[in-house]
């Protein structure tokens, strides 16, 4: 059946994976609420990082006291090249909101050497850092991670290559505030409502996936992703990209994704349930394509998105250029905060 959201939903989150492919500085308008939206995001952070000194005792105020830039209008610079990043989660069950994660970044230095490595992580529990195998001095204030080299990360001398370092931070979540949801499995409604299982789901734009992994979490720098993402038997995971491998491990499933293409980190994806999986048929585009459905509700999905394919080849045309990710996948999931995520590779539906 057609579902009236998502036929104005649709047409909008396909076109968006185009557009995020594509590292140009096109102008694009918005609505009085989508930049009021962001302004306030910019806004928050601007707070969160000015200085706390006044204005006239000479550090500046809100204005940066070297270069004079205010800081709520600019972005913050990236410290460091993001090559990589690859995530390896586990959710020991999908009742107590609480997940284990390794992160390993793969970076490189972008012009000046750097002492202390700050990352965007809010309330999580940080257990160890480590950088290139050693273990690494580091502080969480429940904002930021802050990382200290035993030496300057520094590029190499003559313009030459430089050699990536390998940052590991092993660390822990509890119910994260924002960036993650749990939702609780729920009871059926005879002649309402369905019984649902336990989902997780994750929604970054523009500055929230810092709440469930360590990153600069700004829109600014883009990397490669790999997520493992270890759940209990009976449970389904995505993330972004090509899926390399599924295994069954007694009463444990671990699902690994691999984003080979560099993207944002807004739109580092984690979706975890129970589905019925339509497959879409893309004789026009070529793109594999799979609406991960609530149980139950794969033929009603399969009618609603089964124009997609010819959605894809539109825009191909209409962009001359093919659609750049390795599927196009939507997940239908519950208490979704928004009409549609275009994660790449996956979009997030409500």
């Amino acid at each position: 059946m057609d579902h009236p959201i998502i036929a104005r939903v649709l047409p909008l989150a396909l076109a968006l994976p185009f557009l995020t492919a594509v590292p140009v500085s096109w102008a694009f308008s918005t609505t009085a609420e989508e930049e009021c939206g962001c302004w306030a995001h910019r806004m928050e952070r601007a707070e969160r990082e000015r200085p706390t000194a006044g204005p006239g005792d000479g550090k500046g105020g809100a204005f940066d006291a070297a270069n004079g830039r205010d800081h709520r209008n600019f972005p913050p610079d990236p410290q460091v090249q993001f090559q990589r990043m690859k995530l390896a989660l586990r959710f020991d069950d999908m009742t107590s909101g609480r997940f284990t994660g390794t992160e390993t970044l793969t970076i490189a230095p972008i012009g000046v050497p750097v002492q202390v490595l700050r990352l965007d992580a809010a309330g999580m529990k940080v257990s160890s850092v480590t950088v290139d195998g050693r273990d690494a001095e580091f502080s969480n204030d429940g904002e930021a991670l802050s990382i200290r080299f035993a030496q300057p990360l520094a590029p190499a001398a003559g313009g030459g290559q430089t050699a990536a370092s390998t940052v590991v931070i092993a660390y822990s979540c509890d119910r994260p505030m924002d960036g993650l949801t749990f939702s609780a499995a729920t009871p059926e409604i005879p002649g309402v409502a369905p019984a649902r299982g336990a989902e997780v789901h994750t929604q970054g734009q523009t500055e929230t996936n810092h709440y469930w992994f360590p990153i600069h979490d700004f829109p600014n720098v883009r990397m490669a992703t790999e997520l493992v993402i270890d759940v209990p038997a009976g449970f389904q995971a995505s993330s972004n990209g090509a899926l390399v491998k599924h295994e069954v491990r007694g009463d444990r499933e671990v699902w690994h994704w691999n984003q080979e293409k560099p993207h944002v980190p807004y739109l580092v994806s984690v979706v975890i349930g129970d589905f019925d999986h339509a497959e879409l048929l893309s004789p026009l585009s070529g793109v594999p394509m799979t609406v991960w459905a609530p149980k139950g509700r794969g033929d009603d999905a399969k009618a609603t998105y089964e124009r997609t394919d010819r959605m894809v080849a539109l825009f191909e045309r209409v962009f001359g250029q093919k659609y750049p990710w390795a599927r196009y996948d939507q997940l239908v999931v519950r208490n979704f905060g928004a009409g549609g995520m275009e994660n790449t590779s996956a979009t997030t539906m409500q």
